[in-house]
């Protein structure tokens, strides 16, 4: 008994002791806080002394960095402060501020407050090189600030006249958040600074197609227009009519062109060309034929683009009520348009879906809207054979894309006119629209980059076969209707596509499989849309196998092509982890992040836009693993890349361009590896693993990795993708 009392005693004294040093420690804490506080309020000399006659309170303390760390920084501020109020003695102020700030930097190298000041002293003194230096760290420091750090890099850049790294960190920066359109025309100032004529225009005309290429079609229209000036006041005719083109292609992809635009072109009197010229009768609509049109007519490239002003300015003719010049702009535009083949034959429209077709079809509805234009059908008939005729062309030159597209065109035609049925076979809509799904899906099955949803083209055939009473065709059709919706992400219509379907008994078990999967699909898109899921449920991996383990992830296709799955597989896995990591502060490790990479990397193409958003969002929680965190890029110049520099990409065929999405490799190896970790760890939940770099394939893994995680080096040299496996010894922070 005596024993036991003793223990108790002993425990009770350890207790109190143990009390007695913490109260100690932050009544050393309570006590800096306060000096702190006072030295902030007072005037400078008092503060500045009030501190520093105060340091040895720290001196012997557990919380000795804690305090000194506060007492440094209070010091560094105040000294930062009174270098603005007084300015006679800045230089030796701002060199003390840096000096106690780089004091509590050494206890605390995270800290991004200190390092922003020290940054904004090392500007103040002039120091360059010190500010680069320390923005580096600020980077390291505070990854997801990086585009502020590169517009900071810039400033520096630009106050020291490197307008070079200047335009290169502002890049950086833009690129990484194209809304700043501030940050752009800030750059086309700079561009037109340089002291080299050939090197401004060069810079402004590259730059302005990198901002083309990315869909800014407004600012790149600014930055060809700025090229295209500077290109006419060094006297360079060429250049600048190489930048009109561009600025011509920016306005044809506008949804109505107005000959407003044409206060933006240079003056007749100052640039009388034909270019000019040309152009400015287009805008003007003050063309008599296309022989006025003779310059922007001589290749298949400005073609066209003239003709894709003209269907833009219809609809502006359309609007003011002018028939007549709505007519002829159209008109125009189908006797401009190059045929289908000919996008094959110029890189530069290699990207673009021809304009003949909805130039075709506007025109069709046209005559078809106003039948005074063609009251005995002529307009409609010449047409009608002139389109047949170049579809027979494409058949003898074998060209299957250009064949579909010819098919569409004849069969949207038709459907306006509800035309189904005809007493010749090919003179209807169901015919021609049978007919462009069947070629689609052979160009597909040769070339499965080639995937293109035309969901549009599926919901007019349904309406086809109700029309004439096919309701097996229409049963199917619709749910071939909803599977690409899907892919466009347009889950409304898939939703009532699948409930038209259901209304339907069909004795047909592969649809009906397949109505299954699109219904389940749909649901479950919709439920993570709505929040139906718990978001911010800690056990995360149970909401993961609420979804993995779920019927439709369950499902398995037998038939080969498992591409529609896996794109949708994709989209479900990568919404749901932006459901989460804006939810729950519990989600860090990217578990939906990596399995939608696995889904897509299976396949070759993406349904629509907004799955690069998606790989966007994805490649965000693995940045700080990627050495080259190279933002996505949308090529749609199709332009393949240096083999030295392999790219994971996809194709994208969606709308009126085609593109390819390319990013680093490095990006699927991440989610790989992630995945090979959290399968050691025996789906365990795992710290954000920073200390894993990946570099062209190789995996470099910090000590302080490995002592934290189950990470074994042999596992992951077997992951796909990798070609290395090497530990990294840091060094420890002091």
């Amino acid at each position: 008994m005596k024993a036991i009392t003793s223990k108790i005693t002993v425990f009770l004294v350890l207790i109190l002791c143990l009390s007695t040093i913490l109260k100690a420690q932050d009544r050393v804490i309570t006590e800096v806080n306060s000096i702190c506080n006072t030295a902030l309020k007072v005037p400078f000399n008092e503060g500045i002394t009030l501190i520093t006659s105060n340091f040895e309170k720290c001196q012997n303390s557990d919380q000795q960095s804690k305090c000194l760390y506060k007492m440094y920084f209070t010091a560094g501020y105040l000294y930062q402060m009174a270098s603005n109020e007084f300015p006679d003695n800045r230089k030796s102020y701002l060199e003390s501020s840096i000096d106690y700030y780089q004091k509590a930097h050494e206890i605390d190298r995270t800290d991004v407050s200190i390092i922003n000041n020290m940054f904004l002293a090392y500007k103040t003194l002039g120091n360059t090189r010190a500010a680069l230096n320390i923005l580096d760290q600020a980077i390291k420091a505070d990854q997801n600030n990086k585009t502020k750090y590169d517009i900071n890099k810039g400033d520096l850049y630009y106050d020291s006249k490197d307008y070079k790294k200047a335009i290169e960190q502002y890049m950086a920066a833009f690129f990484s958040n194209v809304n700043n359109e501030g940050l752009a025309w800030k750059i086309f100032d700079i561009y037109s600074q340089l002291p080299i004529q050939a090197e401004v225009f060069k810079g402004l005309y590259s730059f302005s197609e990198e901002l083309f290429d990315q869909n800014l079609n407004d600012l790149a229209r600014g930055g060809f227009l700025v090229a295209m000036k500077r290109a006419l006041l060094a006297k360079d005719s060429v250049n600048a009519e190489n930048a009109c083109i561009r600025w011509a292609e920016t306005i044809s992809r506008k949804n109505s062109v107005s000959g407003s635009f044409i206060d933006e072109l240079p003056d007749l009197k100052s640039w009388p060309t034909d270019c000019n010229k040309e152009l400015q009768m287009l805008l003007m609509n003050s063309f008599v034929n296309t022989g006025n049109l003779k310059w922007w007519t001589q290749d298949d490239f400005r073609r066209h683009i003239t003709a894709s002003i003209l269907l833009k300015m219809e609809s502006a003719a359309l609007m003011e009520g002018n028939l007549k010049n709505a007519e002829k702009m159209l008109e125009t535009a189908l006797d401009i348009a190059p045929e289908f083949y000919r996008y094959k034959s110029d890189n530069r429209l290699e990207r673009y879906f021809p304009v003949k077709l909805d130039v075709a079809i506007e025109l069709s509805r046209l005559y078809n809207r106003y039948p005074r234009l063609d009251s005995n059908q002529e307009k409609f008939n010449a047409l009608i054979q002139e389109l047949f005729n170049e579809k027979i062309l494409h058949y003898l030159q074998n060209d299957l894309e250009s064949i579909q597209k010819s098919h569409t065109m004849l069969g949207l035609i038709y459907a306006d006119r509800n035309v189904w049925k005809s007493s010749w076979y090919a003179g209807n809509a169901i015919f021609q629209l049978e007919r462009a799904i069947e070629v689609q899906r052979k160009i597909e099955n040769k070339n499965p980059e080639k995937f293109k949803p035309v969901p549009a083209l599926h919901q007019m055939l349904a309406k086809g076969y109700q029309q004439t009473n096919q309701p097996a065709k229409e049963y199917r059709t619709l749910i071939d209707a909803a599977v690409g919706y899907l892919d466009l992400d347009n889950l409304t219509m898939a939703e009532s596509l699948v409930h038209d379907a259901k209304k339907r008994t069909v004795q047909d078990e592969g649809y009906n499989q397949k109505l299954k999967e699109v219904g389940l699909i749909t649901t479950m898109r919709f439920n993570i849309r709505n929040g139906s899921y718990d978001f911010k449920s800690t056990d995360v991996k149970a909401l993961e196998k609420n979804i993995t383990e779920s019927e439709l992830f369950r499902l398995t296709s037998e038939k080969k092509d498992n591409s529609f799955l896996n794109r949708q597989k994709f989209k479900i896995m990568a919404d749901m982890g932006t459901k989460c990591s804006a939810l729950n502060p519990a989600y860090k490790y990217p578990i939906f992040e990596m399995k939608a990479l696995d889904y897509i990397d299976k396949e070759k193409a993406l349904g629509n836009y907004q799955d690069i958003n998606r790989l966007n969002l994805i490649q965000g929680k693995f940045i700080i693993n990627l050495e080259k965190g190279d933002p996505i890029k949308v090529n749609q110049n199709m332009i393949k890349t240096d083999a030295k520099e392999p790219l994971k990409t996809w194709s994208l065929n969606t709308g009126t361009y085609q593109t390819q999405i390319e990013v680093n490799p490095d990006l699927i190896i991440a989610g790989k590896v992630y995945e090979k970790i959290l399968n050691e760890n025996n789906d365990q939940p795992v710290d954000g693993l920073n200390g894993i770099q990946i570099n062209q394939g190789k995996v470099i893994i910090t000590d302080d990795a490995l002592e934290k995680e189950t990470i074994e080096k042999a596992k992951l040299q077997q992951v796909k993708g990798v070609k290395k496996v090497q530990v990294m010894k840091i060094k420890p922070m002091q």
